[in-house]
């Protein structure tokens, strides 16, 4: 989805302007579209009453290109269900979501003239009854979509010998709850946020496995971090990788000696991927090798369990172990 606002965006949310302020409607070419559009506005224009009371968001003149303007990106949700619980600074919001200012400048005005938030006296931001409203209906939609978007990129970048077994393309799917999967995945804005999303997971979590498919200098550094801290760790590289590796003592060759098991695969695969005793961590990388999108699967679950296993093995039968590399 796009987040940037493009001059179509500008132009729907004028209309939703002038609709709001005449009260008319966009023409449509089907009779039942329309009304079903029409049934829509109404749900949001009419207050609803509750114990005598009306509900919390007065969804007045609510328009249908509102409603398309906020399903353009997830990005509103994640802000509106943010400042549900923090009221802060513009700096604050783009460093906690990774939203380059340029782009949260523009969103942060679109949803203050919508009223969906509001700036208070300190500069800071705070959502308004009737945001906290949208972030109630519809964010688990929009979680439940990123999720299942998410996977279904993985699934195009992962080698098919790899989803001979995967919980994916399977009924399993539907037993992982979307709120136990954490996905990142790679953006105009941010482009390297499924990398760093990935080093920070091998910084932070006692490893067990690490696979490397392609040569990244940002992980090098990262691997003697995980051998001191869990001296059974296995390594399974392609032979390629393992040069680049060790090459300039990039990793301490005494150290890999006595607390790693390097297995060499022969050619290269197109992911990376590390395992701690609690989740499967995998980078699925694009056509370049580039990171493309990162997803974390709890391993609490049987079909995620099954296909780290299987990961592990399949590695497994194509390496060989090796003590040293020339």
């Amino acid at each position: 989805m796009i987040d940037a606002v493009s001059d179509q965006d500008r132009s729907i949310k004028d209309q939703g302007r002038e609709q709001a302020s005449t009260g008319s409607r966009p023409s449509h070419n089907s009779e039942d579209d329309a009304l079903n559009r029409r049934g829509v506005e109404y749900i949001f224009e009419t207050p609803q009453e509750v114990s005598g009371k009306s509900s919390i968001a007065q969804f007045e003149k609510w328009t249908w290109t509102r409603l398309e303007y906020l399903a353009r990106s997830p990005r509103r949700i994640r802000i509106l269900r943010y400042l549900r619980n923090n009221s802060e600074q513009r700096e604050t919001i783009s460093e906690d979501l990774d939203i380059p200012q340029s782009t949260l400048i523009r969103t942060l005005k679109e949803m203050t003239e919508y009223g969906w938030i509001t700036k208070v006296s300190s500069g800071e931001y705070t959502v308004t009854s009737m945001g906290s409203a949208i972030a109630d209906m519809f964010g688990d939609f929009y979680m439940r979509f990123e999720v299942v978007a998410s996977l279904s990129q993985l699934h195009k970048l992962l080698p098919e010998e790899l989803m001979e077994q995967n919980p994916f393309s399977k009924d399993d799917l539907g037993i992982i709850n979307p709120s136990d999967i954490i996905t990142c995945i790679a953006t105009p804005d941010s482009p390297y946020a499924p990398m760093q999303r990935f080093a920070e997971k091998f910084r932070t979590a006692d490893v067990n496995n690490i696979f490397l498919g392609v040569s990244n200098p940002l992980y090098y550094n990262l691997i003697s971090k995980s051998i001191n801290n869990n001296s059974s760790i296995k390594l399974f590289i392609p032979r390629e990788v393992g040069r680049d590796i060790f090459k300039g003592n990039r990793l301490n060759q005494p150290l890999f000696n006595n607390s790693i098991s390097v297995s060499f695969t022969g050619n290269k695969f197109q992911y990376c991927g590390l395992t701690t005793d609690d989740s499967l961590l995998i980078e699925g990388l694009n056509k370049d090798m580039k990171s493309q999108i990162v997803v974390e699967l709890p391993r609490t679950y049987d079909t995620v369990e099954d296909w780290t296993s299987y990961i592990i093995s399949h590695l497994e039968e194509k390496s060989t172990s090796v003590e040293n590399i020339n």
